[in-house]
């Protein structure tokens, strides 16, 4: 390894692409710093010996490019054959240490997509964690003991529909920097950091409005809707489609089966705290927001180490890449269901749960475990839907869940019309047991039609080769 000659002078960093290039560019009164490894990839060749580098020209360890700091980072355009300087910033930066961390591969063997599909499991139980401590009934009731209104839970339900519009930003991003994975994963980790927020806000400070929860709810729903579409494609390209229905079928069984258990767990606990320790219930909240920002940032880094096969963009406008999925009719046709179906799903539903508290009076265990028995039902019918999806067609699965869901919605019409709570009880079992079996069946069949119809062409314009 040779040594610096003069720290005062600029630290310019490149790759060993083409020799001569490097050779008459280290005639300059710099030190040139370029990565190597032990396999003497394309790129990270080191000095060579074919020309007579003097000592301004650096060995470093790949592992080791993202401790250090340049002045200048030197990128070299396979596509073009053109070079081109870029100022000192954090782009560059980031595009620096990329190929030592987070780069794509070319190819993947199948230990890798094996080693890949293990790992987007433990990313989806961490996120099934950040999920039951923050999401759901444990939100609402969080917002009403803020003091929320029925404008503010309908703002909150409405966050992640709202910031679905930032999905669009990610087809800027891996444009720019042809990376879905370090979108996906940068843009998780940003996500979860409000969450922390929130709940460090809460504990310290004595009278915290539930404006301030909407606000940094908003950028952890934006973050997340950034992430959606590359790690979409990404997971498009790595899970064999073959095995899409029955893998995404049993990975959402192992999430729902810990969605479960911590649902039921936090709401004894937190009927236990409101009942002996009613001062301490707020904090309660605090410290699940906490812990589920923790969990959530954990399981960005366990998505980091899942592997990305190579995609390659198009040098289409960027605004014709937003139409250019509209030209599907398979995709027109998805998106007006799913624009249906999310408006009919969050019209009232949000409500339910404010509905069950506040005007039935049913204590949060109770409420958590209706929840309970609709995930229960999901898990039980994932199998089943996840066979059909395979064997059959997704689009039968939804000709038949989306009536069973929609008549669970009617149902609600008639909880609390009975004298007897034991009848009103009764039907709210009915209509999670059926929510749980038809949402199973829609959502898997949802996924698996986007996936399908995502070549990268039509999300973020990269396709594999």
């Amino acid at each position: 390894m040779n040594e610096i000659i003069d720290q005062r002078r600029p630290k310019v960093f490149t790759w060993h692409i083409h020799g001569s290039y490097l050779y008459y560019l280290s005639q300059g009164n710099y030190d040139l710093y370029i990565p190597v490894n032990d396999e003497k990839s394309e790129g990270y060749y080191g000095r060579g010996k074919t020309f007579p580098f003097s000592n301004n020209v650096i060995e470093v360890p790949a592992n080791e490019v993202r401790n250090l700091d340049f002045d200048l980072v030197l990128f070299q355009t396979d596509d073009k054959g053109k070079y081109s300087f870029r100022n000192k910033s954090w782009t560059t930066i980031l595009k620096n240490c990329w190929p030592m961390k987070l780069t794509p591969q070319k190819s993947l063997s199948e230990d890798e997509i094996q080693k890949g599909l293990k790992l987007v499991i433990w990313d989806g139980l961490t996120a099934e964690v950040m999920i039951s401590f923050t999401g759901g009934a444990f939100l609402v009731a969080m917002a009403l003991l803020l003091g929320a209104n029925n404008v503010q839970i309908g703002l909150l339900a409405a966050l992640p529909m709202i910031t679905n519009l930032s999905q669009l930003i990610s087809i800027w991003l891996v444009r720019e920097y042809n990376n879905r994975r370090i979108v996906a994963v940068y843009c998780a980790f940003l996500a979860r950091i409000p969450l922390i927020t929130i709940g460090l806000l809460v504990w310290w400070l004595t009278n915290v409005s539930v404006n301030i929860l909407i606000f940094f709810l908003f950028f952890h729903y934006f973050f997340g809707s950034i992430a959606g579409p590359s790690w979409n494609s990404w997971m498009k390209d790595m899970v064999p489609e073959k095995m899409l229905g029955s893998y995404f079928s049993r990975r959402s069984r192992y999430t729902q089966t810990l969605n479960v258990i911590l649902s039921i767990a936090l709401a004894i606990l937190l009927d236990l705290i409101k009942n002996k320790y009613p001062e301490y219930e707020l904090n309660t909240y605090a410290i699940f927001f906490i812990i589920a920002g923790i969990i959530g940032i954990i399981g960005g880094y366990i998505l980091s180490k899942a592997p990305e096969p190579q995609s390659y963009l198009s040098n289409a406008n960027i605004f014709s890449l937003f139409k250019l999925p509209l030209r599907d009719v398979n995709f027109r046709r998805l998106l007006i269901f799913n624009s249906m179906w999310v408006f009919a799903l969050n019209i009232a539903t949000p409500f339910f749960t404010v509905f069950m508290i506040k005007s039935m009076g049913l204590p949060l265990s109770y409420i958590i475990i209706l929840g309970v028995i609709t995930q229960l039902f999901s898990i039980l019918t994932l199998r089943m839907w996840g066979v059909f999806s395979d064997r059959y067609s997704n689009k039968s699965i939804i000709a038949l869940s989306a009536p069973i869901y929609i008549l669970c919605i009617i149902a609600w019409c008639f909880v609390g019309i009975y004298s007897h709570q034991y009848a009103n009880i009764t039907l709210l079992v009915a209509i999670h047991i059926f929510s749980g079996i038809s949402t199973a069946g829609i959502n898997l069949s949802l996924t698996n039609i986007g996936l399908k119809l995502a070549n990268w062409n039509q999300q973020v314009q990269c396709r594999p080769r």
